[in-house]
């Protein structure tokens, strides 16, 4: 069972490698500015988020829920972002190194990251 990805000539197989059909295959002519777009977006905005953590523990002198709803937001988007890194190994790569475990530790992580900050955010919301 071979899926086709999207604009490329790459085929994912069900293992997830992905198999170049030609040498100028989209991944290989764009990994150095996916590269430098996926490092351009983490890293700062990894530093930013961890920033804000430490800056509302640091300052926070009294409890409130809207430090503490705005921590959890921060860190939800510094783990997330760093689940990206995963993703542009496997893009530049061309396959997933990580195996089936590794496969459902992502997904896992994808979602309870990305529900932590909607939720984050929603509670954030209401309490104003």
């Amino acid at each position: 069972m071979n899926f086709t990805l999207a604009d490329t000539t790459d085929v994912l197989d069900t293992y997830g490698n992905i198999s170049h059909n030609d040498s100028s295959s989209f991944l290989h002519q764009h990994s150095k500015s996916l590269l430098i777009i996926t490092l351009l977006g983490c890293v700062p905005g990894t530093a930013v988020n961890l920033g804000t953590a430490v800056m509302l523990i640091r300052t926070s002198s009294i409890v409130r829920i809207r430090d503490t709803l705005l921590f959890g937001v921060s860190l939800a988007d510094t783990f997330s972002l760093l689940t990206c890194l995963a993703v542009m190994s496997a893009l530049l790569t061309g396959r997933w190194p990580y195996g089936i475990l590794g496969c459902s530790c992502y997904m896992f992580g994808t979602m309870l990251f990305g529900t932590s900050s909607i939720l984050s955010l929603l509670s954030i919301a209401v309490e104003r």
